[in-house]
């Protein structure tokens, strides 16, 4: 998955949010992030709406299912 991610554009220093449920994918997409030295930031669940997680902590990349995404008009089909 590290390989996945850097090809994305993932770089050491970038923010990137993990926005899926604790299941061993979390777990996979965690190391990877670590692995490329970039900054795991985890979905906070008190702030609704991930528009302000993005705008409040810098995120450069999400890792998330698409509903989720489609759900705050942030995937692109």
């Amino acid at each position: 998955m590290s390989f996945y991610l850097q090809n994305a554009g993932v770089k050491p220093g970038d923010h990137v949010l993990i926005d899926t449920n604790r299941n061993p994918f979390y777990v996979v997409a965690l190391i990877a992030i670590l692995k490329l030295n970039a900054v795991y930031v985890p979905r906070n669940k008190d702030i609704k709406d991930i528009k302000d997680i993005i705008s409040s902590f810098s995120i450069d990349h999400i890792i998330a299912e698409v509903s989720t995404l489609e759900a705050v008009n942030l995937c692109s089909s």
